[in-house]
């Protein structure tokens, strides 16, 4: 593992060692996980992961911005749903206690 970062890779390894499987299938269960959030994200619903975190979907309303190359011109962003990222209890506590 990189100092700092663990990537999908680093996951699917650690995963694999641990439960024994293939990381092969591993990674299908992870691909799995991650489309089903992202997939309940777009359908508005929040993704809860009982003691881990919550993925929230939000609305970042349209606004009026500035064209960073032109800032005389105004420019119109459009409304977007983007994913907000709330902390569970145990997560939140073993991050409190790292040692």
């Amino acid at each position: 593992m990189k100092p700092n970062k663990i990537n999908k890779m680093d996951l699917i390894d650690k995963i694999s060692e641990t439960v024994n499987i293939s990381k092969k299938q591993i990674e299908k269960v992870l691909d799995s996980l991650l489309q089903n959030i992202t997939d309940g994200l777009k359908a508005g619903k929040t993704v809860n992961l009982v003691g881990f975190g919550s993925f929230i979907p939000k609305k970042r309303h349209a606004r009026s911005g500035v064209n960073p190359q032109n800032p005389k011109q105004k420019i119109h962003i459009p409304e977007i749903t983007i994913a907000k990222f709330r902390t569970g209890k145990v997560l939140k506590d073993a991050l409190k206690n790292k040692r």
